[in-house]
């Protein structure tokens, strides 16, 4: 595994793949994982499904989204032609749940699909994709949270969310990792 940092708005982010860097305009797979075992472990799993698209593992120390920053590297993918602009899907190792639905919420625009697996978020701010394809798998018993004084809903009532606004997206899959 090949591993690339790069600093976004004095953050340092680190990316990780299989093989060369990311390049060629090819439909690409971000996966959010919180360290370098995990990257590991997504990519050697995802790879073999993935076909000729570019798999990466963006990884988020704990968990947490510098989100200007990552907003920031895949403006310049994008730009740049390393990926495909129009191809980018979004996943997360359940580390980085959470990251995954504040990227949808903000920048939907960017993926033009997502897995996510558990997490937690606004309820609202996630109504922001409901134009997404995106598929979620719940987990029994994961309950809303509060984090920084803000109630942060479950998966399961995400996808709730995302019906409410008429979102025909969200299949959501319950105790299935």
């Amino acid at each position: 595994m090949r591993y690339f940092e790069k600093v976004f708005d004095g953050q340092v982010l680190k990316w990780g793949v299989n093989g060369a860097e990311l390049g060629g305009g090819k439909p690409t797979l971000l996966c959010l994982v919180s360290n370098e075992t995990e990257a590991e472990s997504c990519l050697s799993k995802l790879e073999p499904h993935c076909g000729e698209a570019q798999v990466t593992a963006l990884i988020l120390p704990g968990g947490i989204l510098p989100e200007t920053a990552v907003q920031s590297l895949v403006f310049e993918w994008q730009m740049t032609g390393i990926i495909d602009k129009c191809k980018l899907s979004l996943t997360a190792s359940q580390s980085c749940a959470d990251a995954a639905w504040r990227l949808i919420s903000h920048l939907s625009h960017c993926f033009s699909a997502a897995a996510i697996l558990g997490g937690h978020a606004d309820p609202y701010e996630v109504r922001a994709a409901k134009f997404m394809p995106l598929k979620v798998y719940t987990f029994a018993g994961e309950g809303n949270v509060l984090a920084d004084g803000k109630v942060l809903a479950d998966a399961e009532k995400l996808v709730m969310s995302l019906r409410v606004t008429g979102s025909g997206n969200g299949g959501a899959h319950g105790d299935q990792p």
